[in-house]
């Protein structure tokens, strides 16, 4: 999952002795920023839901349960990002690499699980493995990790986990002086 601090919902000036209402974009970014994109999924819209996701994994008959829970909740979380943030509709397969390379560039610094810990390096790296995963089933014509079209955000995740890594060490040193 992701915990962004994303921006607050603006605030529109209200009567005097009223209390401000957002002003929201969608209906649905209040309980999104409010619930740390994902404890309302009744809420999305439709095309973000996790059953509406599971069927877009082709040959899932041949999968075994976890690999599929784990695209799909890799997909949703980006997808789910790049909605929030961007009001993007469009799946991830269907992004030009450009698009997809500038949304992974700013999105793999964010991301945390549910509690706000950072992943542990592997499975941080994890989650590029199945976006790669994921697109390779749909024919993508670029590797998210391997291709000059992602050298932005391959770089971007480079950083993340490093800072990931060197957090950890110093969390691990903290505990051992104690």
């Amino acid at each position: 999952m992701l915990t962004t601090g994303g921006p607050a919902p603006r605030t529109e000036a209200g009567r005097s002795g009223e209390v401000d209402t957002p002003v929201l974009r969608n209906p649905f970014l209040d309980r999104i920023t409010l619930n740390k994109l994902g404890l309302y999924p009744q809420q999305y819209p439709d095309f973000l839901k996790d059953e509406t996701i599971r069927s877009r994994i082709l040959d899932i008959e041949s999968k075994s349960n976890d690999t599929v829970v784990h695209l799909v909740r890799t997909v949703a979380t980006l997808e789910r990002w790049m909605w929030y943030k961007y009001d993007e509709c469009r799946r991830i397969e269907d992004l030009p690499a450009k698009t997809l390379d500038k949304y992974l560039e700013e999105f793999y610094p964010l991301l945390r699980k549910p509690s706000g810990e950072d992943y542990t390096p592997d499975a941080f790296s994890n989650f590029r493995y199945y976006v790669e995963r994921f697109l390779k089933m749909h024919k993508y014509p670029h590797s998210v990790s391997k291709s000059h079209a992602f050298l932005k955000s391959s770089l971007s995740f480079r950083r993340a986990r490093k800072a990931i890594a060197l957090r950890r060490e110093q969390r691990n040193a903290k505990a051992q002086k104690f």
